[in-house]
């Protein structure tokens, strides 16, 4: 891919979502999620309200999660980003989680004091400052 060719993916896929795209032929284009900047093969099939507009997203999933950034109040987050989220990969799993909730195995990594635990998190591979944002956002209204 050229250079040209690169920077017009990257503007085009910062535009508002909501907007249905042209190809250079003038052949109309499906509209981009909001969220994650796919096209959107449906239409109106799932959408989100933020900030008083309404935006398509590709799917139930990338829906859920915007409704949910928005429904806590941090829908900055899509005025914060430059580039839309990545598509979701499944991360390799270690094996079942609830172990991490054995008390010999939090001794490990969480403090507790006068009856408040507290533990550090490190996350690997978070690149965009507007979803480390988001997580960090997340985690201090969770206290």
């Amino acid at each position: 891919m050229n250079t040209q060719a690169l920077t017009t993916d990257v503007a085009s896929a910062i535009r508002p979502r909501s907007a249905e795209r042209s190809s250079s032929s003038g052949t109309r284009l499906r509209p981009l999620c909001h969220h994650c900047g796919l096209p959107v093969d449906e239409p109106g099939r799932w959408t989100v309200e933020l900030a008083g507009s309404i935006h398509e997203t590709c799917c139930a999933g990338c829906q859920a999660v915007a409704a949910a950034i928005a429904d806590s109040g941090l829908d900055d987050y899509y005025r914060a980003r430059d580039l839309p989220a990545a598509p979701a990969t499944r991360p390799a799993s270690d094996g079942d989680a609830t172990l991490y909730d054995a008390p010999e195995i939090q001794a490990r990594f969480v403090r507790s004091e006068a009856g408040v635990c507290e533990t550090t998190l490190l996350v690997d591979g978070l690149r965009c400052g507007a979803c480390s944002w988001l997580l960090e956002q997340a985690l201090q209204r969770s206290r």
